[in-house]
């Protein structure tokens, strides 16, 4: 990577937390989950927001960039259409890590960014349908 960058890398390990000058992010590994073997999403602890990649993408249009709506069932049933999750004991360990962070927004790829209160039941139901 040193050969592409224009300054030296950085590694992150699970749990490695990354200065970005005001703010920090917090890299959390989630194995097989969105995707692959080398899945991760991002924590960013002051404002509490999780870059979730594909965990809550939901279709539609998205008039609201930012809402405050409960997805939940959309979200699920989009889910088990496309198969972004893998099913088992790596989606488990990392909907159990992601629970104990306060999340105040879900930042993911595809769709509106979710805050509010849906945001704990969305990761129970979806612990619930494609946990072990």
């Amino acid at each position: 990577m040193d050969d592409f960058a224009l300054r030296p890398t950085t590694a992150l390990k699970n749990n490695s937390v990354l200065s970005l000058g005001r703010r920090d992010i917090i890299l959390i590994e989630t194995p097989h989950f969105p995707h692959g073997w080398e899945g991760c999403v991002f924590y960013q602890p002051q404002e509490e927001i999780l870059f979730c990649s594909d965990l809550a993408a939901h279709p539609g249009q998205f008039d609201e960039p930012v809402t405050e709506k409960d997805l939940t069932e959309s979200i699920i049933k989009f889910q088990q259409k496309v198969g972004f999750m893998s099913e088992g004991k790596s989606f488990t360990r990392g909907i159990e890590a992601i629970q104990k962070l306060p999340i105040k927004y879900l930042a993911t790829m595809h769709g509106s960014i979710i805050h509010g209160e849906s945001i704990p039941k969305l990761l129970s139901i979806m612990l619930e349908t494609f946990g072990c």
